[in-house]
């Protein structure tokens, strides 16, 4: 698989990326089954959606002796600093690690910044400190969001909803991401697509770019993979 550095984070990752809020309809076994295929395929790159038990233990058991090997990423509403702390221990814990690769603020409705009164960049900031999480991202649908994100310069990664009909001023901030080297992530389609195959080639041309797929054989497992392994 295609090999693809996410910005300043440092990170190296397969180019393709799986979401695994699926799992959680998966018995304990399945889930390690799909999960060990996935990284037997070249896929490095994780993300298990937001806060949901059944999803993080079933990752903890399926990838836990192999955790250093992967890159794994989190999302949590935005609401309080309190809550975060809560969501981001008991995902810990359920995960059976010791820290997030990156942790994101999901679609929030204004861009939270340091000191900016909420405490949730504050809250995150402190966490990376203590060694829990290594970097902050967003996910963001909110194109003046993604903007602000980028030109700040306090987030590491963006996670947007491109895809093969985005406009192109959403193109353009892929460019953005690369000159502000920020990670950038396609958020994964919520329905089948009608041409897997365009999709795949569309944002396996963007340059170091991770492109998001749900880990669920319904919705084109298997061809997802063939096309990451060329």
């Amino acid at each position: 698989m295609k090999m693809v550095h996410m910005g300043r984070t440092g990170l190296q990752v397969g180019s393709v990326g799986f979401e695994l809020s699926p799992l959680k309809n998966r018995s304990y076994e399945e889930a390690a089954r799909i999960l060990q295929r996935a990284v037997d395929s070249g896929v490095t790159f994780f993300d298990i959606g937001l806060p949901c038990a059944e999803v993080q233990r079933r990752v903890g058991r399926g990838l836990g002796q192999i955790r250093e090997k992967v890159v794994l990423a989190g999302s949590f509403i935005p609401s309080t600093a309190q809550e975060l702390e809560r969501d981001l221990s008991a995902m810990l814990g359920d995960l059976k690690t010791e820290y997030l690769d990156i942790l994101q603020i999901h679609d929030p409705d204004f861009l939270p910044r340091p000191g900016d009164g909420s405490g949730l960049f504050d809250a995150l900031t402190k966490a990376r400190g203590e060694g829990r999480i290594h970097h902050i991202g967003i996910t963001t649908g909110n194109w003046e969001i993604a903007v602000k994100a980028l030109e700040y310069g306090w987030y590491d990664t963006l996670q947007y909803p491109w895809s093969r009909g985005s406009a192109e001023e959403e193109v353009s901030l892929l460019d953005f991401c690369l000159e502000a080297q920020v990670g950038s992530i396609s958020v994964p389609p919520e329905e089948a697509s009608e041409d897997l195959e365009a999709d795949c080639r569309f944002l396996d041309e963007r340059q170091d770019h991770v492109s998001l797929w749900l880990l669920d054989e319904s919705m084109g497992f298997e061809q997802v993979l063939s096309w990451g392994k060329g």
